[in-house]
């Protein structure tokens, strides 16, 4: 990624749905950072100079690569630049039985993350087959309870099936 032709004054930002708040139209999404510590680490921070607020770490379902690139965005969110974008987790649907694995889950990226919170967090690769469990665990209840508590302050999702299932995840 080439960052040299993009300048804080060039980007535009949209009012992100109720929230107080403007999102960059280019956010940062990091599953493809390079292995390179100190590449990822100033490419991060040249986004976050050049005026992206958003940054999604995302899951790649290659645990030692995601704790990899987590660890590498917690370095590179030091020296007050964590304060400067929204940052956004997501936990692997496909890998969710239990409340407990909700828990360890977010537990785990944020602690990778060396951060107290996620101002977002995404249930990852909705689906047919993988939402009415997750409904059924208590999901929703939870998610609630981990807003309250501060530890994630807005919840979303990515979906990947047909709009009727959308629909009626949403309803």
């Amino acid at each position: 990624m080439n960052l040299r032709g993009l300048r804080r004054n060039s980007l535009k930002y949209r009012k992100f749905g109720s929230l107080d708040w403007e999102a960059s139209v280019l956010g940062l999404g990091t599953a493809r950072l390079p292995e390179a510590k100190r590449a990822s680490i100033r490419l991060v921070r040249a986004a976050i100079d050049c005026g992206i607020n958003y940054l999604d770490l995302g899951y790649l379902y290659d645990r030692e690569r995601h704790a990899r690139i987590a660890g590498m965005i917690g370095e590179a969110l030091r020296g007050g630049y964590r304060k400067r974008i929204k940052l956004a987790v997501t936990l692997p649907s496909r890998r969710i039985h239990s409340t407990a694995d909700l828990e360890s889950e977010l537990a785990r990226q944020l602690r990778l993350l060396r951060a107290d919170s996620a101002d977002f967090c995404l249930f990852g690769s909705l689906n047919r087959e993988n939402w009415p469990g997750l409904k059924e665990l208590g999901a929703l209840k939870w998610a609630e309870a981990a807003m309250k508590d501060g530890r994630v302050h807005c919840f979303g999702f990515s979906f990947h099936d047909h709009y009727q299932v959308l629909k009626s995840l949403v309803e």
